[in-house]
């Protein structure tokens, strides 16, 4: 790879990205996500005429197309503040008459003068030329180690089969979605970060499999692409998911963690091959409006199918919804939590339609049961009911390991 360094003003980069010959967004690059004091530093930073760091630019000579490797937001940033969309802070530490005066001021209210000087402000700009296909996301992750980009977004950089497969999926789950939401978005890739551990999950076989950033990495890095299967079934799952809150007939609380449980539930579960299970959607919104508070879109059928079930069942199903929302907003990444949650949604199932546990779980079904007898009895100490959950946790691992 070829690096040549030089220096360009503000007005003539911005001119470049306007004029389309400078792209700042390409498909390895996060969205937008600087709040906006971090942008009214950094037009402090210019107006003082402090040092910038560099922009990184990749250039592809064939093509006659550079794109920015690492810089977007503050170029953002630069672009947001021409744009008039936030003011000057004149009242950041430590406090500049020069600037102080500016306080309040738009791009187009400067001074002829300030803004001129503004225009001018150099910036440095490395370009990477006679690069290989991997180099400049190697660069990229490297760049952003130390930097408070989370895993996901570093991973992101890591072009290759297993991050385009990832990235397939959730735009089309973003698009399924349209505007509305599950409860969480995509700004700091959320959807990839669970999408991708769940894949590995599945890859492995083993809902137990501790999934790491490191671990991620190297899966990434690796650049084996995950099985075509693996990635249909998670693709439908989250399609599934996506026409219930598109639909707009359920409470949006989902997080990280119970996305990622709902998801392996939907595969682990819903397969091609599965008979006789009731209909995702039902029990998907009974389970969920219920653990919310909410009975929202729960119909009279559905209704009658709560209030009928005898006290113990209701209370198991009851500690199921307790236990799922306690796993899904603490300790998620653990094992333990990870299996609590997937037999919480085994047994909510199980509780609310007996007899249609499909085939593929025929080995689990005693567990289930003893689990649902044991949900219904546990105990009021705190001590001895995270031995019991413990116990159920570890009892289900057998299970599920044994299918």
């Amino acid at each position: 790879m070829r690096v040549d360094q030089s220096s360009t003003d503000i007005l003539s980069l911005v001119e470049k990205i306007r004029d389309g010959r400078l792209d700042i967004q390409p498909d390895f690059q996060r969205g937008q996500v600087w709040p906006e004091p971090k942008k009214v530093r950094l037009i402090d930073s210019i107006l003082r005429e402090w040092y910038v760091p560099a922009i990184h630019i990749v250039v592809n000579d064939d093509l006659d197309s550079e794109e920015v490797l690492d810089g977007q937001q503050r170029l953002q940033a630069v672009l947001s503040f021409m744009a008039d969309e936030f003011a000057i802070d004149g009242r950041i530490e430590p406090t500049d008459d020069r600037i102080s005066a500016l306080h309040g001021m738009k791009y187009s209210q400067l001074p002829d003068r300030v803004r001129a000087r503004f225009n001018r402000f150099p910036i440095s700009i490395i370009r990477l030329r006679d690069y290989t296909s991997e180099e400049p996301g190697e660069l990229f992750f490297r760049l952003n180690q130390l930097t408070a980009l989370t895993a996901a977004e570093q991973r992101n950089a890591l072009v290759g089969a297993p991050r385009n497969q990832v990235r397939f999926v959730v735009d089309h789950f973003e698009h399924d979605l349209g505007s509305r939401s599950i409860g969480f978005s995509n700004a700091r890739m959320n959807f990839d970060d669970a999408i991708s551990r769940l894949a590995v999950v599945l890859e492995h076989g083993s809902l137990s499999a501790k999934v790491t950033a490191s671990s991620l990495e190297r899966r990434y890095r690796h650049g084996k692409p995950f099985p075509d299967e693996i990635m249909r079934s998670i693709s439908q799952a989250l399609h599934a998911i996506a026409s219930l809150a598109s639909e707009g007939k359920v409470a949006a609380r989902l997080n990280k963690a119970s996305l990622f449980s709902w998801l392996y539930f939907y595969v682990d579960t819903y397969s091609p091959n599965a008979h006789f299970l009731p209909d995702f959607s039902s029990y998907y919104l009974i389970f969920e409006n219920m653990r919310s508070g909410s009975r929202k879109s729960i119909d009279d059928q559905q209704d009658l199918l709560l209030s009928s079930l005898p006290t113990s069942q209701r209370g198991a199903f009851n500690e199921s919804l307790s236990i799922f929302n306690d796993r899904a907003s603490s300790r998620v990444n653990d094992v333990t939590s990870v299996l609590l949650r997937d037999l919480c949604l085994n047994c909510g199932i199980a509780i609310l339609y007996p007899g249609t546990v499909d085939w593929q779980i025929y080995e689990r079904r005693s567990t289930i049961r003893d689990s649902i007898e044991r949900l219904g009895n546990l105990p009021s100490d705190v001590g001895e009911r995270a031995m019991e959950e413990a116990l159920l946790a570890k009892r289900w691992e057998l299970a599920v390991e044994t299918r």
